[in-house]
């Protein structure tokens, strides 16, 4: 008798944003963490010189997003919902100046 194996299932996705100032102009080397909401685990990506930022595997599971930029202020948002096998475009996430 044979067994054959299973399709392999993708067990994770992909998150993806773009960092803009206030002038919708791109934030360069901006640090994005995301954060396990599940595990504590913390994946870190910095900004393209397009401002563009991916997290390319992440498992599904619930997140926050923290970024950061000198002279701007720090960026959170809580509570990102991933799937298995989803791309989620975050979109463009506009950093205020710091005070």
């Amino acid at each position: 008798m044979f067994i054959l194996p299973a399709l392999a299932q993708k067990l994770s996705g992909e998150n993806k944003g773009e960092v803009v100032d206030p002038g919708n102009s791109a934030v360069v080397n901006a640090t994005v963490t995301l954060i396990s909401r599940g595990t504590g685990l913390a994946l870190k990506a910095t900004t393209n010189t397009g401002g563009m930022f991916v997290f390319p595997s992440v498992a599904a599971g619930a997140y926050d997003l923290d970024v950061q930029s000198a002279g701007f202020r720090t960026y959170v948002r809580s509570g990102i919902a991933l799937t298995s096998s989803e791309i989620r475009d975050l979109g463009a996430w506009h950093l205020a100046p710091a005070l």
